[in-house]
């Protein structure tokens, strides 16, 4: 008896995770924009990475986005993210936020695209925090399927 519910307890454990897939991703990031006289600003986001995942995939990512400031110095983003791995399979993050300071911060992401090795992923629903340290980042998806 005890045997089985061990067998079942490891089962229930591995199939939890399963169903999870983290990415912990660092780079170096780069924004341009203008300001307006209210102190709000209207910028364009460019970075690029490094990744590696909790599926044990590692690969060089790229991210365009805009970035929205109001004069509160509050954040809205939408930025996608491209994902390549070691053997040229991807997928693409959609990031959004609503609020919040770029200096650091939680949000959200949705899978968006996939190639084949990944399509398991597709339309999967992400939370997402960042931070940075001057232009480089350090951040971590946590993406259920």
């Amino acid at each position: 008896m005890k045997k089985l519910i061990i067998i079942i307890l490891i089962t229930s454990c591995s199939y939890g995770y399963a169903e999870e897939f983290i990415i912990d991703s660092s780079g170096t990031s780069e924004t341009s924009g203008i300001t307006f006289n209210d102190n709000s600003r209207y910028r364009l986001f460019k970075s690029s990475g490094y990744w590696k995942a909790s599926s044990g995939d590692y690969g060089l990512s790229k991210c365009f986005g805009t970035l929205k400031n109001s004069k509160d110095k509050d954040v809205k983003f939408e930025v996608y993210c491209k994902f390549t791995s070691q053997k040229k399979d991807h997928f693409i993050l959609k990031f959004f936020r609503n609020t919040g300071y770029q200096d650091s911060g939680i949000g959200k992401a949705t899978i968006v695209e996939t190639s084949k090795k990944y399509e398991y992923l597709l339309n999967a629903k992400c939370n997402h925090a960042i931070t940075y340290i001057e232009k480089d980042f350090f951040a971590i998806q946590k993406c259920k399927f």
